[in-house]
């Protein structure tokens, strides 16, 4: 296993170096001069120059390339906007989408597997057919809608829930205080919500698809009670396709937070890169997308190697 473990890591360096490349190039092609949006467009062209000159934007391509990303691994290499180094604004801004993806996270498990069991189990009742319909709405509702549907209701119009910010921390963490959690429930709800909804079908499906299989027709007949048979046979089973699902979302989370971070004025990784790509900060924009392809990449050997602790007969030997 620690062998695969090494080959998955050479493997996540090359992702990450065509990701960057590729973000990069994405960005060189659209429309728009970070200095001209720097300088403010009211600046005269000899601002423009001094300020293009002042970043290396006008340097060779590859050059800027190479500059981006031995100065992001470095340690050095600052936002054209706020004029600190990339490493700071991450470290200063993870710790609320940490939390926020934490929350999330918790949400979509606590929630959509047991809900997802239950509804196999009570296929073709009134009670499935609530959960799957509950589902269908929080798969087709959009994060952000959902996110301002929340801050009207619980917080305009019942006002039991702050609509925006983060609150009272200690140590950084808002999960240390009352008002921070308060401020969390909002955000982490709606961004939870698709993945919770998402979830909660995939384990219905998947416990349902176990259920027929012939071994678990032998164990009942065999005679072992009900709960055994759900529990150590067909759920355990079942959590393989759900396990996947939940080491995507971890990548995914970092995506949904732009979203949800914007409309909630939630200060994380997400809305900084909001703020990155409205000011065309490229940069930023590059160390944010490595950092959520690094996530995201890193959830999946996470999964794989999960894999084999709830599958015995899965090796990567």
């Amino acid at each position: 296993m620690l062998g695969y473990a090494i080959r998955r890591g050479l493997q996540m360096i090359l992702v990450l170096f065509f990701v960057s490349l590729l973000v990069f190039v994405f960005i060189k092609l659209a429309p728009g001069d970070p200095a001209r949006l720097l300088a403010g467009m009211t600046a005269t062209p000899d601002t423009v120059e001094i300020i293009r000159h002042e970043f290396g934007l006008d340097r060779p391509y590859y050059i800027q390339f190479a500059r981006l990303l031995t100065g992001l691994f470095s340690g050095r290499l600052k936002s054209l906007t706020y004029r600190a180094p990339i490493r700071d604004l991450i470290i200063e801004r993870a710790r609320a989408s940490i939390e926020l993806g934490l929350v999330a996270l918790l949400l979509t498990v606590i929630i959509s597997i047991p809900f997802g069991v239950i509804s196999a189990l009570m296929r073709g009742r009134p009670l499935d057919y609530a959960i799957s319909l509950v589902a269908l709405v929080g798969i087709s509702t959009p994060v952000f809608w959902l996110a301002i549907i929340l801050m009207s209701v619980f917080g305009v119009q019942l006002g039991i829930l702050p609509i925006s910010g983060r609150g009272a921390t200690i140590g950084g963490w808002s999960l240390a205080t009352v008002d921070g959690v308060r401020h969390l429930i909002i955000p982490g709800v709606a961004l939870a919500a698709i993945q919770l909804a998402l979830n909660t079908r995939l384990t219905r499906s998947s416990m349902l698809e176990i259920l027929n299989q012939d071994y678990l027709r032998t164990a009942r007949a065999k005679g072992l009670k009900a709960r055994i048979v759900i529990v150590k046979h067909a759920f355990r089973n079942a959590m393989l396709p759900v396990l996947t699902n939940v080491g995507i979302q971890i990548g995914g989370f970092l995506g949904g937070a732009v979203l949800t971070e914007t409309v909630t004025a939630w200060p994380g990784l997400g809305r900084l890169m909001f703020e990155a790509i409205s000011r065309r900060d490229e940069p930023l924009i590059i160390g944010l997308t490595l950092l959520s392809a690094f996530t995201a990449v890193f959830g999946y050997i996470v999964v794989d190697l999960l894999y084999a602790l709830v599958d015995p007969r899965i090796t990567y030997e």
